[in-house]
């Protein structure tokens, strides 16, 4: 709020991201090279320095660091509502985790295409809005 930065709308275009490329990722290695799974590496990859070059232009000059870190973390580790919500989210990871896991192989199994996997990843873009 400080800086005039709407933190919702960065989340929400991730959420977006998160909803859009899994399916993307399948469509391409279902249509555009069947079978073949180098084109997302590569896409992937193009992104991920197209984002590090853009995090290169990022001005970090506005927060001094802080002094005790540590000894701050644990004193807010201490509280009983983190020490809850980190419960929660170990709970979510371990779950999300599962159903993550051998959800695909079960659904490869079956004879699913790869742009249902990438559908399924979609769908769980609502529960982890709720959830985070």
């Amino acid at each position: 709020q400080e800086r005039g930065v709407d933190y919702g709308k960065q989340r929400a275009w991730g959420y977006i991201a998160n909803a859009l490329a899994p399916p993307l990722g399948g469509f391409m290695v279902d249509y555009i090279t069947p079978g073949n799974f180098n084109i997302v590496f590569y896409v992937a990859t193009g992104l991920t320095i197209i984002a590090s070059l853009l995090c290169l232009r990022l001005d970090l000059k506005y927060k001094a660091p802080a002094m005790k870190l540590t000894k701050d973390i644990i004193q807010q580790c201490k509280q009983p509502e983190i020490i809850l919500l980190l419960i929660v989210v170990l709970f979510n990871g371990v779950f999300f985790g599962f159903i993550e896991t051998f959800m695909y192989i079960y659904l490869i199994k079956m004879g699913a295409s790869n742009t249902l996997l990438g559908l399924t990843l979609s769908a769980n873009v609502p529960i982890q809005f709720i959830t985070q």
